[in-house]
């Protein structure tokens, strides 16, 4: 498999990637744990095959000598491979627009949950001091008489 297969694949993994956020985040915003779940699951598996991608350019990389990928596909002078190498990078500014974006939903939901939890804890403990009329139960008597 050449380099240029080997991007191609990592620039597929991080469609699924970005994908399985998407479907995380509807499935978020629609309540359905099982579907967030399952694409959870779905992230992990495309991070993983694309870890496996990218240990193996790094290592074809230090096999030829080189520090860096950006440097074996420069001495590659392989135009086709510097663009899907820029092609990766597209995709993976995006994968980390999407990633903020559904770390951003999980922290409004994580404070929603927060709030809700104060409000019910401050509801449960809190005695009125009002009486069902509205008047204040000390003060009941005083502002109902009439004269």
């Amino acid at each position: 498999m050449g380099i240029g297969e080997v991007l191609d694949k990592q620039v597929k993994a991080v469609d699924n990637i970005i994908e399985s956020f998407k479907g995380a985040q509807r499935a978020l915003i629609e309540r359905e744990i099982d579907k967030l779940s399952f694409y959870v699951v779905k992230v992990e598996e495309a991070s993983l095959e694309f870890e496996k991608l990218e240990e193996e350019i790094i290592e074809r990389a230090k096999k030829h000598g080189f520090n860096s990928v950006k440097e074996f596909i420069e001495s590659e002078k392989d135009e086709e491979a510097f663009l899907k190498l820029s092609h990766l990078i597209e995709k993976l500014n995006a994968l980390t627009i999407t990633m903020e974006s559904f770390k951003e939903m999980l922290d409004f939901e994580n404070r929603y949950f927060e709030f809700l939890k104060m409000a019910y804890r401050g509801w449960e403990g809190t005695k009125t001091n009002y009486s069902k009329s509205g008047y204040s139960a000390k003060n009941s008597s005083v502002l109902n008489k009439t004269t």
